[in-house]
């Protein structure tokens, strides 16, 4: 098993949707190799900020605002902060 895991989401839009998804992997058992889930919010911001800043610190919810409106590249900025380890990314 991975030392690190990482679960990174690129967002654009929807934000009440994002809560949703967080609030599901907040209730998680996640494993002791949880390092922390990335959200990396994309084009233009539309609220997606506050929602991941309204979880506890515990749950290791972090934000990057990326203007390029591109999936793609949300992802790869993200996985530039990522350290090495397992990253399940979300679609």
């Amino acid at each position: 098993m991975a030392r690190s895991l990482w679960v990174l989401i690129a967002a654009a839009g929807k934000p009440e949707l994002l809560g949703r998804t967080l609030l599901s992997l907040a209730k998680a058992k996640k494993p002791a190799s949880y390092r922390g889930t990335l959200v990396v919010e994309n084009g233009p911001r539309c609220g997606i900020e506050p929602v991941v800043r309204s979880f506890a610190a515990d749950q290791r919810f972090a934000h990057l605002y990326v203007r390029e409106a591109n999936k793609s590249h949300a992802l790869n900025r993200g996985l530039q902060l990522l350290e090495f380890g397992l990253v399940f990314m979300t679609d």
